[in-house]
């Protein structure tokens, strides 16, 4: 009795195992157009907040590209940045590297939802904040 205990353990641990590992091979899919709203800090202008759009063009596996749209707080310019991204393996995890200046580490939350962490080191307007971005229905 004790033997089968033990083996039916074991084949359960080993299923959930191999279930686990298909499951990470399922990369999530980023491409669409995200909404919301970014607090930051800035250097010379303190707190702020702003409406942020990220529009993620394409994707192929763990690497997406796309653009985001804001307008400046300190000179109140409409600005488009490209940028380009990479999903890490544990399929929750990703980096974004601005193609002009900054980069974020982000979150992928349960429904269409993203956190991003900003970071700018000391440009000429240094700053650091939190991004939270959801999927707009197409």
């Amino acid at each position: 009795m004790e033997r089968r205990i033990v083996f039916m353990g074991i084949a359960v641990a080993v299923f959930c195992f191999t279930a686990g590992m298909s499951f990470a091979d399922d990369i999530p899919n980023l491409v669409g157009t995200w909404v919301g709203k970014g607090t930051m800090y800035h250097r010379e202008l303190g707190f702020t907040e702003n409406d942020l759009t990220y529009v993620i063009e394409e994707q192929r596996g763990r690497i997406f590209k796309g653009y985001k749209s804001l307008t400046l707080l300190h000179n109140k310019e409409k600005r488009i940045e490209p940028f380009a991204g990479v999903i890490t393996k544990d399929n929750k995890t990703f980096y974004i590297s601005d193609f002009i200046d900054g980069m974020e580490q982000g979150h992928i939350e349960a429904g269409d939802r993203l956190t991003l962490y900003y970071i700018e080191p000391a440009t000429a307007i240094a700053k650091a904040g939190i991004i939270e971005l959801t999927r707009k229905p197409e």
